[in-house]
């Protein structure tokens, strides 16, 4: 897709969503695989679904989405809307499980599993028609944290990930939908129902591991030369506070990296699963560019 066909996807989405309450148009028919394999954890097969365009030429950049439930639920299909809308507009979209707390699973495995999908993606790139040097990650809540972690951490090796051996799991961008940046302040602003989980998640609290907690932060993992970074968040957060939002893209700038902040004004946590409602539709034109100037450059 060129870049003049790009400006028409943004185009006929901005006509679609403007003044109404139904999904966005889509520009393009799809194919879609379902319950497709990235990787097995012990006799535990993670699995992904697949959507990609239909009629065009040459490869198509991807986005891998990851889904939110406090790292403890949800599933793939909570990020089907968003991945058959990219679809619709030239990208290939694929959704991911990954092994949740309630498994035994810590931050670490969690991130591993996005890494996985990503060199899955990589390495099957020629099946699903997708070009294997324009991928990108991305996801909402717990989703958005893991993505955030997978982009920007530098040095993959921590979290040991050896499937696919010699295939890369960098990204070319990230997108964080209303994700927690800072983990200890998230602590302390959680309710106190919620401390216990992040607890589990992490692997102790943050007097007893406080190592851990720093490296579970993307604000940990900030650099200059990360993928560009899109943030989507409601200032009306009561989940996990827009603020958390602002450092990161603050830290972001003052290290000479590329974000960019979208403010949903009154935009409360948990839009992103509702696809047709107002605060998940005003998103899509951002949402649409970003993919436009990071992948089709």
């Amino acid at each position: 897709m060129s870049r003049s066909i790009s400006l028409l996807s943004l185009g006929v989405l901005l006509a679609g969503v403007i003044g109404c309450q139904n999904p966005a148009p889509s520009m393009y028919q799809t194919r879609k695989w379902e319950g497709v394999t990235y990787v097995e954890r012990g006799k535990t097969p993670l699995k992904m679904d697949i959507v990609a365009p239909v009629g065009m030429e040459g490869p198509r950049p991807a986005v891998i989405l990851v889904h939110g439930g406090a790292w403890t639920f949800g599933s793939r299909q909570w990020m089907r809307p968003s991945a058959d809308f990219i679809a619709g507009m030239g990208f290939v979209g694929a959704t991911i499980d990954y092994r949740l707390t309630p498994s035994g699973a810590k931050f670490q495995d969690q991130v591993r599993d996005c890494l996985a999908a990503v060199k899955f993606l990589r390495k099957n790139a020629a099946e699903y028609g997708v070009n294997p040097d324009r991928i990108a990650i991305g996801g909402d809540s717990a989703g958005g944290h893991l993505a955030l972690l997978a982009g920007l951490t530098k040095d993959v090796s921590v979290y040991e990930e050896d499937s696919c051996p010699g295939v890369s799991s960098d990204v070319c961008a990230i997108i964080d939908i209303y994700g927690p940046t800072n983990m200890m302040a998230l602590y302390h602003e959680a309710p106190w129902v919620l401390r216990p989980d992040m607890e589990r998640f992490i692997g102790g609290t943050p007097a007893s591991a406080p190592e851990q907690w720093k490296q579970a932060s993307p604000l940990t993992h900030v650099r200059a030369d990360a993928p560009p970074v899109l943030i989507l968040h409601g200032d009306g957060d009561a989940i996990v506070n827009y603020t958390q939002a602002v450092e990161l893209e603050q830290a972001i700038r003052k290290a000479g990296g590329t974000c960019r902040l979208i403010r949903i004004r009154g935009g409360t946590h948990g839009w992103c699963l509702y696809f047709t409602e107002n605060d998940s539709l005003r998103t899509l034109p951002s949402l649409v560019r970003f993919l436009c100037d990071t992948l089709e450059r």
